[in-house]
């Protein structure tokens, strides 16, 4: 499996996660976000990508407990591979 397809794995994942979790500030807002990975980066390619994933990120801030440290810690960890892959 490619490194893109990956991080697309992880981020599918995590958007399972915050579509199940407890509403919270700007939730609605990361769950829009997240739900437009795979079309930002087919549109836009690498870089397209790791925007969205910034916009969550932002988004999420308010966002507390164990699985919110994780899913933020696995978001930045992709952002970062997506830099590697420019």
């Amino acid at each position: 499996m490619s490194e893109i397809n990956e991080i697309l794995d992880k981020l599918i994942r995590v958007r399972h996660i915050l579509c199940r979790t407890k509403k919270f500030a700007h939730s609605d807002i990361a769950i829009s976000y997240s739900l437009q990975f795979n079309n930002s980066y087919i549109e836009y390619g690498v870089r397209g990508l790791e925007v969205q994933i910034l916009y969550v990120l932002n988004n999420l801030q308010y966002w507390r407990g164990e699985e919110a440290r994780e899913s933020k810690i696995i978001l930045n960890q992709c952002v970062k591979a997506l830099v590697n892959l420019r």
